[in-house]
């Protein structure tokens, strides 16, 4: 079954200007976005280079939610900073190394957005990384919960962050918003979510894991890697869909495997390799962990020679 992507636009309250797009995936029209499911983020940003638009995301932001097994990867340096807003949930802002995580991409400046804030230390701890608080108002009900929602907007106001309150689905809860006085809205009632098909990827899992191991060697080889995915259609494709999207400011277009190496380049190329070992349409559980494993222990063993070596 096809992937879809959905684009959800975030508009300026009183502007009422579009400031860009938050990126969700979901396997077909009824299913649920997980956020918090690795599988899930990491189809939505092969989708994403595979498929965006440049009418749509040339001048907009993308906020895309990442788990701490991407983050922990390095999967946001795949990439442009300026042009992304890192999303993060419970599962990151409980982590015992969430702050050192963090402040590692806000110093290489990369911005970040906090979904469903809650009053408690963990997510207090977070607020100094933070630009965006994002909560959902559309079942904020009596003074009780107004009030408490108001509590939030005026603290992030006073730690100059920026509020986005979401699921804006009907005039009522937007009126809610505009006497909240928050910075931005997002929900149906402020713009309909687009949704694209995307061609799933059926690559060959002997030719990834060749990937896998070529790509994580201290100095991989242009010539073998160029092999490897010209051997698979479905490699090919994709790769050549992602040279050529927008998010990679293409003027000329891509038509072998070697330019669109050559553009992606290694570091990223290294990072789209691990998105796609994530895919959840590999059949074989036990063959999908291997991959995931084999590569982070190449990783780690990749990062343990060099640091071997500053010692020699």
């Amino acid at each position: 079954m096809d992937n879809c992507v959905v684009r959800q636009a975030i508009k300026e309250l009183r502007t009422d200007k579009i400031i860009g797009y938050e990126l969700m995936i979901q396997q077909d029209e009824d299913s649920l976005y997980n956020a918090s499911s690795d599988n899930v983020a990491a189809n939505a940003m092969v989708s994403f280079l595979s498929e965006n638009s440049s009418r749509i995301f040339k001048d907009k932001t993308t906020f895309m939610t990442f788990t701490p097994s991407l983050l922990f990867r390095n999967t946001p340096k795949i990439f442009d900073k300026d042009k992304i807003v890192i999303q993060i949930e419970d599962n990151i802002v409980i982590h015992s190394l969430a702050t050192i995580l963090i402040s590692k991409y806000r110093n290489e400046g990369y911005r970040f957005a906090i979904n469903d804030f809650q009053f408690t230390p963990k997510y207090f701890s977070m607020l100094e990384y933070v630009d965006y608080i994002k909560l959902d108002i559309s079942k904020v009900e009596g003074t009780t919960q107004i009030r408490s929602v108001a509590n939030v907007v005026e603290m992030a106001h006073g730690f100059q962050k920026q509020f986005i309150a979401t699921g804006v689905n009907s005039l009522e809860v937007y009126d809610l918003a505009q006497s909240l006085d928050v910075d931005y809205v997002e929900g149906s009632y402020i713009s309909n979510a687009t949704t694209t098909k995307t061609s799933r990827v059926d690559f060959m899992q002997g030719n990834l894991y060749q990937l896998i191991i070529e790509i994580t060697k201290e100095e991989p080889d242009v010539e073998v890697l160029e092999e490897i995915v010209s051997r698979d259609a479905a490699l090919t494709y994709a790769l050549l869909k992602m040279a050529n999207s927008a998010y990679f400011a293409v003027r000329h277009e891509t038509t072998s495997v070697h330019q669109a190496l050559v553009r992606v380049g290694i570091s990223q190329l290294k990072q789209w390799i691990y998105l796609l070992s994530f895919e959840d349409n590999i059949q074989d559980s036990a063959s999908e962990e291997l991959l995931k494993t084999s590569f982070m222990r190449a990783n780690f063993a990749s990062m343990l020679v060099k640091k071997m070596h500053k010692f020699e």
